[in-house]
This record gives C-alpha cells, sequence and structure tokens, in this order.
C-alpha cells in the first residue's frame, strides 16, 4: 500500500507552462484526502515552490518537500527545517578558482535567495531567477544571509562543457553533481540528492520502499527513482530514465502524474 508519493515538479507535476493543471490539483486533493502523505521534490530552492503548496493546500496538513536538489527537507506546515546539507566559502572559491576564464558564472543558491557574486550576471541566472520569482542578491560570499544549498556553473553549453572538462576527478568526488540543464551544472554537499533526501523521509516517517511511489522526468531523479519500490518516468523522460523505472506514464504536458497515481495507487487506469 502507498502511503508517500514524492513527486518531482518541472517536468513532472506541472505542465510546460510550469503550471498546475486543473486535473493534478483535483488528484493532490484526492491524495490528501486519502490521508496519502506528498513530498514535492525539486531542484528549485524553497521560495521558488511555496506559492505552489499553497496552492494545493499542503501547508495545513502531513506534507514535505526536498529542495534545492535534496540539500534540504522540509515538513511544510511552519515550514520546519529536517535536514539541510549547505556548502561553504571554501567550496564556492574552489569552484570559482578552477573555473575562472571558461566564461561561466559561478552562482549560489540557497532556499531563500539567488546570489550573484560577479559584477556580470549570466543570462543563465536571469532565467532561473524568472521561473523562480526570485530576485538575484547581487553580494560577496562573505556577505550572503542565508547558507548555499547549491553551487550552480552557468554558461551557455559550449562554456560549461568545457569548464566542466577541467575540472579535476576529485571535484566529483568531493561534491554531490548533476547537470539537469544544458545552460547549468550542479555542485552540492556529497550527501545531498534527492536519493539520500527520500532514505532519509522513508526513515523519518517509519516507511519501508515498497510504500513509497516516485515520479520524476530527469537526471537528478534517478537516484530517488531508484530508491523507491515504485518508480515512474514521464512519457517525455530521457530513455536512460524510463529504463530504471518500474512505470512510465504519460507526458506532464497530459497529465501523466494523474494517471500514474489513479493507476498505481487507485488502480483506476483513466
Amino acid at each position: 500500500m502507498i502511503k508517500l508519493v514524492a513527486t518531482d515538479l518541472d517536468g513532472t507535476l506541472l505542465n510546460e507552462n510550469r503550471e498546475l493543471s486543473e486535473v493534478n490539483k483535483k488528484t493532490i486533493k484526492k491524495m490528501i484526502d486519502s490521508n496519502i502523505i506528498l513530498c514535492f521534490a525539486t531542484g528549485r530552492p524553497l521560495n521558488g515552490i511555496k506559492h505552489f503548496l499553497e496552492e494545493c493546500n499542503l501547508t495545513n496538513t502531513e506534507s514535505y518537500s526536498i529542495t534545492n536538489t535534496g540539500a534540504c527537507i522540509y515538513r511544510n506546515q511552519n515550514f520546519q527545517l529536517l535536514k539541510g546539507e549547505y556548502l561553504n566559502e571554501c567550496d564556492y572559491q574552489l569552484i570559482e578558482d578552477y573555473t575562472k576564464g571558461t566564461g561561466v558564472q559561478v552562482a549560489g543558491y540557497s532556499d531563500f535567495d539567488l546570489y550573484s557574486f560577479s559584477k556580470v550576471i549570466n543570462p543563465a541566472l536571469i532565467h532561473d531567477s524568472k521561473i523562480l520569482s526570485m530576485p538575484i542578491n547581487e553580494t560577496k560570499i562573505q556577505d550572503i544571509v542565508n547558507p548555499i544549498c547549491r553551487i550552480n556553473i552557468m554558461g551557455n553549453k559550449e562554456s560549461i562543457d568545457y569548464a566542466i572538462s577541467i575540472l579535476p576527478k576529485e571535484i566529483f568526488e568531493k561534491y554531490y553533481t548533476v547537470r539537469n540543464e544544458t545552460f547549468s551544472f550542479e555542485l552540492l554537499n556529497k550527501s545531498s540528492g534527492k536519493g539520500n533526501a527520500i532514505k532519509f523521509l522513508m526513515d523519518y516517517l517509519g516507511l519501508n520502499n515498497e510504500e513509497v511511489l516516485v515520479l520524476g522526468d530527469n537526471f537528478n531523479d534517478i537516484d530517488m527513482l531508484i530508491e523507491a519500490g515504485q518508480s515512474v518516468a514521464m512519457g517525455q523522460a530521457h530513455e536512460d530514465i524510463k529504463r530504471i523505472c518500474t512505470y512510465v506514464t504519460d507526458t506532464n504536458e497530459k497529465n501523466g502524474f494523474t494517471k500514474a497515481i489513479e493507476k498505481l495507487v487507485y488502480e483506476n487506469n483513466i
């Protein structure tokens, strides 16, 4: 019996306009009424998902959020932080030194701020700022207010390809890394990642993996999909994602989230 459903947002629960469809909202309400615990597991910071949580009434029921690609885990009632894995000034400076002169920007993401530590702001960071409806805080690393959850190397595809190619293997051993977009490469605390986060949440709730269903569509979902007893890939997901999942649903544009929940949770294939 499924007791916890963890879902990615962009490309999974949200449509191509990055909005919640009325169909998926009704499904979430149905899950709440069925006492199924819902968790949003996303690369977005907390401030970039609060409006979705409020739209679904998830701040008034037992539900959870995994944010910034698994760096933080919150209980949505009062946004209680259960676990946080952060980076520091030394981490930033290390990445900045290795990528200097490659044409990329090294930006910092907290759950409440987007940090730019350079005078010139890369268009990729501006793009994220618009999507998340979060302003860019231009500051020095020494003056940040909230701890950094992840460091992003941002720029055009060619610049990031080159920056990644010159990073020593020690960087990939020291940090959790993932590239979901051509314009951004993420580095996080080694204990981050959606997989580690969902394992923590299962332990916190006293659940085994057969009681957990996970939905995702992109590379930062892989380790989370592997942890769940039932894993769902969206219809438009990369074939590598589909291969590791127990079920493939329709696309996010065609309410694949709802179709998977109806089939796998309520046994009513629509």
